[in-house]
């Protein structure tokens, strides 16, 4: 997972490191980030918030799992019992 700031901090750092001159500086910048994102999209990499995003979304399919089971197992004990007394 990457977060944003990091990936902004590596365009900046590498751009930092040309001239700057008549825009070429901010031309590279462009090109790193999108480059750097393209990369990280293509690892599969989430950003931090995607990722928790991600992982409230599991908590309540979750809860939703836990709770769909005890209604069977409820449903699965009236139909038992409904046999039984039949």
């Amino acid at each position: 997972m990457i977060d944003k700031s990091v990936l902004n901090d590596i365009v900046q750092r590498v751009a930092s490191l040309v001239p700057a001159t008549d825009g070429l500086r901010e031309k590279l910048r462009v090109k790193i980030e999108k480059t750097l994102s393209t990369a990280f999209q293509e690892m599969n990499l989430l950003t931090r918030s995607d990722f928790e995003r991600q992982s409230k979304a599991l908590k309540r399919a979750e809860s939703r799992i836990a709770e769909l089971e005890s209604l069977i197992n409820e449903l699965e004990k009236r139909i038992g019992n409904d046999q039984n007394d039949s």
